[in-house]
């Protein structure tokens, strides 16, 4: 998935921002670049857990998906048991021959 790669995109963005910042606290004892420095680590860091918000929801989405196929097949394969008729999948009806 696309999205696990930009995770990873802004989880090397966060780590080289810490980094600049406390090479600029500790050389330069700037302190506005510290507080600049500190406000867009915070910054990313919302982006970060909002890009993981996205991706949850990507996850919940697809198994969302796959529980209710997977409900829709037991449910045809009750009823063709009960009915003695099978399913075709390519039609997307039900036969009397089995």
């Amino acid at each position: 998935m696309q999205t696990n790669k930009y995770i990873a995109y802004v989880m090397a963005l966060l780590f080289v921002q810490m980094l600049a910042t406390a090479i600029v606290t500790v050389a330069f004892k700037d302190f506005y670049c510290t507080i600049i420095g500190c406000v867009c680590i915070t910054i990313t860091l919302l982006v970060l857990y909002g890009m993981y918000c996205v991706r949850g929801s990507q996850i919940r989405a697809y198994n969302r998906r796959w529980k209710q196929a997977a409900y829709e097949d037991r449910e045809r394969k009750i009823a063709s048991d009960m009915l003695f008729l099978t399913y075709d999948y390519n039609t997307r009806d039900w036969s009397g021959e089995k």
